[in-house]
């Protein structure tokens, strides 16, 4: 292995290509060792029908922690007949966690829109997440599949209960739509609190 490393090392140029040479071997490490021996927790996610509020058996769910510096870990997970799927993920990471779900049906054919984006027709929308066992407990991520009017009142509903405080809140794309009063900041994913609950 000497000859080899010998040869890359001299055909680099100074800084910029050692510099992309370290990146490259971090996201080696990052995709390999450590996403092997990161500690895992166990978290389960229900899918329900928009319309009917039943358990949606067989919906896909595609969940990421998404890393800006480094390639993405990807976990997924088919709901059983209650609409429960349980994914492994990083204990570490959940900051970064996302996810998505995808109908067995197949009827939802789109890209999934942002929070508050204007789409119309039926898709899954990413609400928000609560945490009715505090902070360390259970995380539960609120998504609708239906059309944006559905989207609009399950986010309506959560913003009523808990305005963004310690239990709970909806994402800053959901937030312009249904408290425009309330300044927000940051993308349509990120999360801000309100003001009036953390005085």
């Amino acid at each position: 292995m000497l000859l080899p490393t010998l040869i890359i090392l001299i055909s680099l140029r100074p800084e910029a290509d050692y510099r992309m040479l370290a990146i490259y071997a971090n996201n080696v490490h990052h995709m390999t060792i450590e996403r092997a021996t990161t500690p895992r927790i166990n978290k389960r996610f229900r899918v329900l029908d928009a319309e009917s509020g039943e358990p949606l058996p067989g919906a896909r769910i595609i969940g990421v922690h998404d890393f800006d510096w480094a390639d993405d870990w990807v976990v997924r997970g088919t709901t059983d007949a209650q609409g429960v799927a349980t994914l492994r993920l990083a204990k570490n990471y959940f900051h970064l966690f996302r996810a998505h779900v995808k109908p067995a049906d197949e009827y939802l054919g789109r890209d999934w829109p942002e929070p508050g984006a204007d789409v119309t027709g039926i898709a899954a929308w990413h609400i928000g997440t609560t945490t009715p066992n505090g902070p360390w407990g259970a995380v539960y991520h609120h998504v609708v599949i239906g059309d944006r009017a559905a989207a609009i009142a399950r986010a309506t509903e959560l913003w009523r209960e808990h305005r963004n405080a310690r239990g709970g809140g909806i994402y800053n794309g959901w937030r312009r739509v249904v408290a425009p009063e309330v300044n927000v900041s940051g993308p349509a994913y990120g999360g801000t609190s309100d003001p009036a609950t953390t005085k």
